[in-house]
């Protein structure tokens, strides 16, 4: 994978706190760390990245105090989980790869929703819609990002055949 493109996301993960001075606007329909997380555990990032991924989580956890520790940890928990499954079995194809994003984002999203639940949620039909909103545009950023990051192989700048 690129550096420049695991660069633009650890830096987009960084600047999730600040969605609220309209610089990158999400409210709560896109979640940039989580949307991060499942990219790397898809394309097999490298160990250094997702330890630079989990210091961001945790100094936005800490620093900012906009996330709640529940969602750091089920954070973690999908990096931990979504390696082992990178790593276990073949996910080598765009299809496989869809569904593995699609069961990280539901498992992410149906054990955040039992946590609501479990803690006495009184808006529970609130959560569902918010959070199936949420796994539906992370699923197609998702799509995007990894058919554009894996699967098109954009020019070098070396390999072009015609320079002036």
């Amino acid at each position: 994978m690129n550096n420049k493109i695991i660069s633009f996301l650890l830096l987009w993960c960084f600047l999730s706190p600040f969605n609220n001075l309209y610089l990158l606007n999400f409210n709560y329909l896109i979640d940039p760390t989580l949307i991060t997380c499942i990219v790397f555990c898809v394309l097999d990032v490298k160990k250094d990245k997702i330890l630079i991924l989990l210091f961001l989580l945790i100094s936005n956890q800490f620093l900012f105090g906009n996330f709640l520790l529940v969602d750091l940890t089920l954070k973690i928990l999908i990096i931990i989980l979504g390696k082992y499954l990178v790593k276990n079995f073949l996910w080598k194809n765009l299809k496989n790869e869809f569904l593995l994003t699609l069961l990280l984002l539901l498992i992410f999203n149906i054990s955040l929703l039992s946590i609501f639940i479990f803690f006495g949620g009184s808006q529970i039909s609130n959560y569902i819609i918010i959070l199936s909103i949420n796994t539906i545009y992370s699923l197609i950023i998702l799509s995007i990002l990894l058919v554009n990051i894996k699967y098109i192989k954009w020019p070098d700048q070396h390999s072009q055949t015609y320079q002036f």
